[in-house]
This record gives structure tokens, sequence and C-alpha cells, in this order.
């Protein structure tokens, strides 16, 4: 869904698509945190927010478990704070943007 209408918060359901490979939520304009079910999501090959100007808050350590990951992409966001430790735990991962 990208530069779509869709707008509000990041539902905590979302945790339940486990088998969903990829998520990508490009210029859509969702707002707060991203959820920590996030991490729930083990199938997800490719999880990107770019130019979610909306969306904010610290990066989940629960991506962490997110192991098949090939991308990663939160540029042009408002998320902060620090990048965690667990990110390490993404072997896989080809492609991390966390540009402003």
């Amino acid at each position: 869904m990208r530069n779509t209408a869709m707008q509000g918060t990041i539902p905590s359901d979302i945790g339940r698509l486990t088998s969903l490979k990829k998520l990508v939520l490009d210029g859509c304009r969702v707002k707060g945190p991203i959820p920590t079910e996030v991490g729930n999501m083990t199938s997800l090959r490719a999880l990107s927010f770019e130019h979610s100007h909306f969306l904010d808050g610290p990066i989940p350590s629960e991506i962490g478990r997110l192991v098949k990951l090939t991308q990663l992409d939160f540029a042009c966001t408002n998320i902060n704070g620090v990048i965690p430790d667990t990110l390490t735990q993404l072997t896989k991962l080809k492609d991390f943007d966390i540009s402003k």
C-alpha cells in the first residue's frame, strides 16, 4: 500500500499476520509508534515505512525476531532513539535505511 490515504495508528493485531512476507506502508499517513507485536510476523522478508512522516517512536527490539528480513526501511520517518542490539540477529538483511 504505497502512497495511499490510509491513516491512523498501526493496530497491534498486525502481529497476527504471521504468514505475511512483505509489508510496505511507504508514504502512508500512519502515525505513532510501531507496535511491538510486529515481532510476531516471522515470515516477513521486507518491512518498509519509507516516507511515512507521521511514524515516530523507537525501533522495537522485537524486530530482531524477524530473521528472514532482507529489507528494513525507515527512511524519511520520525523514528528515533537507539538502534536495538537485537537487529544484529537479522543476518539476511541486505538493505537497511534509516536516513532522514
